[in-house]
């Protein structure tokens, strides 16, 4: 025993000699080890039985813990995801409500997050079909309600903030957040249920697992009291040895304590043996309070981005026997619930024979340094977006100094001038001017000064081919940290589009005013017109009242007043004419005509204005025929026209020449005459419709001021073309017509002029018309002529009166009180007398379309108001009617 304890105590004098600092490990007493063997042996089926019971217990409350940490982390997730949608949704409202983009910062951080975030939840809640089933379904109203965000957004970046509002007050999104809301807070419910389930089976787990551990500890303190004495006599070595430690400890603690980063130290067990006031700082756990603690206890760390638990450096630097560094993004969670960045690594110490004896771990908060990277880093961001923005941006963006030298320059600014980024940066900004205004820059500049922000300004600019463009400038002041005006940016956009247009409009704006103009003179012209042969109507109306029986008289008078009325017809035939071709109405009755029989009628129907003018009129004519494809009437209409113009414009007792000439294919008609003239700038507007030469009423030679434009469309409706020349006021006008000649034409032939008919017929005729005067003075010119004439003033009456009279023809007005024309045709031609009858429609409308209402209706013929007497009497001596029953 004596030799045993002398070996002892020399085994104690080496350890204290080692100066490792941590508890020398002792060989035992050989009678404590008997003891130990004795007591072990009693002990070893009980301790079986708890053990395994413990094993049992242990790892369920182990498998619990897991399952609680990973509810927690769950609920966490669910937590992230939503506080990621409200972030989301304020960033977007922040930036639609001020147009601020910093909002978006928030905004677009939320959304890169919340895509981990839910592939996160998708592998946490694998194992819960129900979870997972709520979470798909929360998927797809997550996608739609962050689609409305970026409509909106992208909305909001067009200018179109109105629209952006719009779909946000739609309420379509906030229906969505209160799904997702609700959606959330389910599964947090599920989530909270499964914490209660799992913490009853974690507390059912401790109850079992604390049972074992009391019936081993009563037989480990059995056992400790069995080893107590005889530990005693180890004590005093012990006291010793620990002295040392503690000496040593103090060394220890003392060169920690002036270390600036943390330090823990542990043992081969992974307990902390020692921590410094830098690590207690960090961690929020004092020295005294976590020495023996698993370094877990005290030294938690979890990664920044997932918060999963990082395995502890320590265990593996004490199993390897090699320093371990933390990865990136790890994060210590303080006591009191505190998290902070920190950098660590840890190393094994060993002691003098090289065996591991324990660990240091290093450490220090690296927060400052994250929060420098995150603003580096942010700032980097933000100068790369705005460069990406400015770069494609669809208007020039530039900035310039103060002193006006160019410093940026982005491809749409290359796009608008034509200058590289490599020609422009570095020149002044005058570049860009016109020579007239080169002065804005000292104005722009002062504006600048100022604080002043220059919104819109249109002015011009020049390209680098010297071409001008029209631009619209935005210029704002630049300012440096300290807030002083070092510079100005500028947004320049092409609107030359939009100058073109606005001029588009002017001139628009002014052409509409001369067409209601002319509109205003043309109504007051036809009033004056259709006034001027009323006058005389009336006159020579008043002329036969007091003159009597007077033949000579009332010969004149008619004669007046049959002119007066043709000028009417007239008046009323050419707007209807032009209605007709306006509209694409008007349909020409081609044949092969000689030019001079269209010359000739032309002259025919003009030359009583030209006799009245004391004009004289030289025609001169082709030796050779010339045939032409024409409607014989309508070409001649726009003849006579011409040479009633040429009559009008010149003065009493002045010559007029028509003259007719082949040039190769075409024929050119031409109307000369020494009248007053056309100015040049009236040249190019005299065949627009209501223009007059000379409108004023000094000049105004009557007419509608549409004459010329009818000539010009039915020329152009023959193929042909026409053109107006004068040398000025005073010099005469000539109007040159040319027509293209007829292909293969076939000789003309003169047709003899055969016998005239007696104008005369002897039929019982009905006149229906509302207009008395109109039906009576008809009704007797028919009986003059040798018919047996009846009148009716309305459609009912019509029938009644035909059913009576039973006549051969009818001439029946269409606007009829009661019954209109087409009706009374109708209803007539059912009846078994009526269907033989000559039905002739008498009315105002005489365009195509009124004609073939009337022959659907039934009607034989159409004529129109005012019914020329000579027609309507050469179609009745021509009728061949059968007699009716």
């Amino acid at each position: 025993m004596n030799a045993g304890n002398s070996k002892s105590e020399q085994k104690d004098k080496k350890d204290e000699k080692s100066g490792t600092g941590f508890e020398a490990v002792l060989p035992p007493d050989p009678k404590l080890r008997d003891v130990i063997v004795i007591a072990f042996g009693l002990t070893l089926g009980v301790l079986l039985v708890g053990g395994v019971q413990g094993l049992t217990n242990a790892q369920q409350l182990v498998e619990n813990g897991r399952w609680v940490a990973h509810t927690h982390e769950v609920f966490g997730k669910i937590e992230g995801l939503l506080s990621n949608l409200k972030d989301a949704e304020t960033g977007q409202r922040g930036y639609l409500l001020t147009g601020d983009q910093k909002y978006l910062q928030p905004y677009d951080d939320a959304l890169r997050s919340m895509q981990g975030i839910i592939s996160e939840l998708d592998e946490l809640m694998s194992d819960n079909p129900a979870q997972q089933e709520r979470l798909d379904a929360l998927k797809p109203k997550i996608t739609e309600l962050q689609h409305q965000w970026a409509q909106t957004v992208e909305l909001m970046k067009g200018g179109n903030r109105a629209a952006a509002i719009q779909i946000v007050q739609s309420d379509t999104g906030k229906g969505l957040m209160d799904d997702l809301r609700h959606a959330v807070a389910t599964m947090k419910d599920a989530e909270q249920l499964l914490l209660h389930e799992r913490a009853i089976e974690s507390k059912t787990s401790y109850r079992s697992t604390v049972w074992a551990i009391l019936l081993t500890t009563l037989i480990g303190v059995g056992f400790l009291i069995l080893v107590f004495v005889l530990s005693q006599r180890n004590i005093r070595r012990r006291q010793r040895v620990a002295r040392a430690y503690a000496e040593q400890a103090e060394r220890l603690r003392t060169t920690l304590a002036s270390i600036g980063d943390a330090v823990i130290t542990t043992d081969v067990a992974g307990r902390i043996t020692n921590m410094n006031p830098v690590a207690e700082s960090l961690t929020g756990c004092q020295n005294s309070e976590a020495i023996g603690q698993p370094l877990e206890a005290v030294f938690r760390i979890v990664n920044e981005e997932t918060r999963k638990i990082v395995a502890n450096p320590v265990t593996r630097a004490l199993q390897e026997g090699v320093v371990v560094g933390l990865a990136n993004h790890t994060v210590l969670i303080a006591k009191d619930g505190s998290d902070r960045p920190i950098d660590d690594s840890a190393a094994p110490i060993r002691c003098k024979e090289g065996e591991i004896v324990g660990c240091v771990l290093v450490f220090r908060d690296v927060t400052e340094r994250k929060q420098v990277e995150q603003l580096q880093s942010e700032r980097l961001a933000d100068a790369q977006r705005l460069a990406t923005i400015v770069d494609s941006s669809n208007d020039a963006i530039i900035s310039k100094s103060l002193e006006g030298i160019i410093q940026t320059w982005n491809s749409a600014a290359q796009g608008l001038f034509g200058y590289t980024a490599q020609q422009a940066i570095g020149r002044h900004i005058s570049l860009l001017f016109p020579p007239d205004r080169i002065d804005e820059e000292e104005r722009i500049i002062n504006l600048l000064r100022a604080g002043k922000r220059i919104e819109h300004y249109d002015t011009v600019r020049v390209r680098n081919d010297g071409q001008p463009v029209h631009v619209s400038v935005t210029i704002s002041p630049l300012r440096d940290a300290e807030g002083r005006i070092v510079g100005a940016s500028k947004i320049v956009r092409d609107i030359t589009e939009r100058k073109e247009m606005e001029n588009k409009l002017r001139r628009l704006v002014a052409e509409l005013s001369d067409s209601d103009r002319r509109k205003d003179e043309f109504l007051a012209i036809l009033a004056h017109e259709l006034r001027n042969p009323l006058a005389p109507i009336r006159n020579g109306l008043q002329l036969l009242r007091v003159s009597g029986d007077q033949a000579a008289n009332v010969k004149d008078v008619c004669s007046m007043m049959e002119r007066q009325m043709s000028q009417l017809v007239r008046l009323i035939d050419d707007l209807m004419d032009v209605s007709r071709i306006t509209r694409g109405k008007l349909e020409l009755r081609m044949e092969q005509v000689p030019v001079s029989t269209v010359v000739d009628s032309a002259v025919e129907a003009s030359r009583p204005l030209i006799e009245e003018m004391g004009q004289e009129l030289t025609v001169i004519s082709p030796t050779q025929p010339i045939i032409v494809n024409a409607d014989p009437t309508r070409l001649a209409q726009a003849l006579m026209n011409l040479l009633n113009n040429a009559a009008k414009y010149s003065e009493r007792g002045s010559h007029i020449w028509l003259s007719t000439e082949r040039q190769g294919d075409d024929v050119v008609i031409s109307v000369k005459d020494s009248g007053i003239g056309i100015d040049a700038d009236q040249l190019p507007r005299i065949f627009e419709m209501f223009r007059q030469v000379h409108s004023s009423l000094g000049k105004s030679q009557g007419g509608l001021g549409i004459g010329l434009t009818l000539v010009k469309r039915l020329i152009e409706l023959h193929g042909g073309s026409i053109e107006a020349r004068s040398d000025g006021p005073g010099k005469g006008a000539e109007f040159d017509v040319r027509l293209p000649m007829a292909i293969d034409a076939l000789s003309p032939t003169v047709v003899g002029e055969g016998a005239k008919r007696p104008l005369k017929s002897s039929f019982r005729i009905l006149v229906v018309d509302d207009y008395k005067d109109s039906a009576d003075t008809l009704a007797k010119m028919l009986r003059i002529m040798g018919n047996e004439s009846r009148t009716a003033y309305d459609g009912q009456e019509g029938i009644d009166l035909a059913e009576d009279f039973r006549p051969e023809v009818i001439l029946l007005d269409i606007g009829l009180p009661k019954l209109n024309g087409y009706e009374v045709c109708h209803q007539i031609r059912e009846l078994p007398w009526g269907k033989s009858i000559v039905m002739i429609a008498v009315t105002g409308w005489g365009q195509e379309e009124d004609r073939r209402r009337s022959q659907e209706a039934g009607f034989d013929h159409h004529m129109v108001k005012p019914v020329d007497p000579e027609h309507l009497m050469k179609m009745l001596a021509g009728l061949q009617i059968p007699a009716v029953e």
